[in-house]
């Protein structure tokens, strides 16, 4: 555990491909093993995030759910309460932010 005189470090981005859809619940993809495949709402774009981690696209007012894309599958670990997958609102001439967590091999 770490202790008071403990210093974090700043949270480090990665290179992915940044996969969006129109928004996905739960029940519109297969998961397994925490990596999602079959979706069934329609793909909209993919873009690769900078060596910081961060990216950005234009899109037209909406909802999206945004996946990162790992070897076994889409990955994404966020849900709301109606089950949209990594749901992001996009609104007219507004920037939309979203913060992936790629964290299914760590260790708490």
């Amino acid at each position: 555990m770490p202790g008071p005189d403990k210093i974090k470090n700043p949270q480090q981005g990665i290179v992915r491909e940044v996969y969006i859809y129109n928004a996905t619940n739960l029940s519109d993809a297969t998961q397994q093993d925490g990596f999602f495949t079959a979706i069934q709402t329609a793909f909209v774009t993919k873009v690769l995030s900078e060596s910081d981690g961060s990216f950005k696209v234009k899109l037209p007012p909406g909802k999206y759910s945004v996946f990162v894309k790992e070897d076994k599958g889409l990955f994404a670990n966020l849900y709301d309460s109606n089950g949209c997958i990594n749901c992001v609102l996009v609104n007219s001439r507004k920037a939309s932010w979203i913060t992936l967590t790629v964290d299914y091999l760590a260790a708490y």
